[in-house]
């Protein structure tokens, strides 16, 4: 087996738990993305690829983290009262540099 190769399944499954497409989508990319290049054995082209899989667990983790800011942000915030709240800070703002 590849060096590296099992951590970052490890790691694209144990992030994928929370990712909004769901767990089944991310196992299905990364399985794709293996069985892909399985007969790949030059070491230059191993490591482009184990860095692009690990890119795509990054961003698997970056839409989690995003799903989750979004979801906080309408269960906590109502969208009028914070759009009045930018108008009162602009508002005051703009009498301060009078």
């Amino acid at each position: 087996m590849i060096q590296g190769l099992r951590e970052l399944y490890r790691g694209l499954m144990w992030a994928g738990r929370e990712y909004p497409g769901g767990h089944d989508l991310v196992r299905r990319k990364a399985k794709e993305m293996i069985f892909a290049n399985k007969d790949v054995t030059n070491p230059r082209e191993l490591k482009r690829l184990l860095a692009k899989g690990r890119w795509y667990l990054r961003e698997v983790e970056a839409i989690t983290g995003l799903a989750k800011y979004r979801h906080l942000k309408k269960a906590y915030y109502d969208e009028e009262d914070v759009a009045f709240r930018v108008k009162a800070l602009r508002n005051q703002l703009a009498e301060d540099s009078k």
